[in-house]
């Protein structure tokens, strides 16, 4: 898990937030926690949703955060980190 720190790079979003699922279903399940625990917590839906029929990368747009939800293979050839490489990124780590 990655969040990047673009306040200062982009006029689109605040933060980008990315991680990756070996399967579609992952991706979903995923996508799916996200947009639960965002309402639980801010009662705000996603302002745009893309990708959840393919579950290969999903998107959910909060305005100023913008999360990507890859399938593994997916995030390493689009390599959206690399696109934003001068911004600052936090590096989280599942137990």
């Amino acid at each position: 898990l990655r969040v990047l720190d673009v306040r200062e790079k982009s006029s689109v979003t605040d933060y980008f937030v990315i991680c990756h699922a070996d399967s579609p279903a992952q991706v979903n399940a995923i996508a799916k926690s996200v947009e639960d625990e965002v309402y639980k917590a801010l009662k705000q839906h996603p302002w745009r949703k893309e990708g959840m029929e393919q579950g290969e990368w999903v998107l959910l747009d909060y305005i100023d955060v913008v999360v990507h939800i890859f399938r593994t293979e997916k995030r390493q050839h689009y390599g959206i980190e690399e696109l934003w490489g001068d911004a600052e990124i936090q590096y989280f780590q599942s137990a």
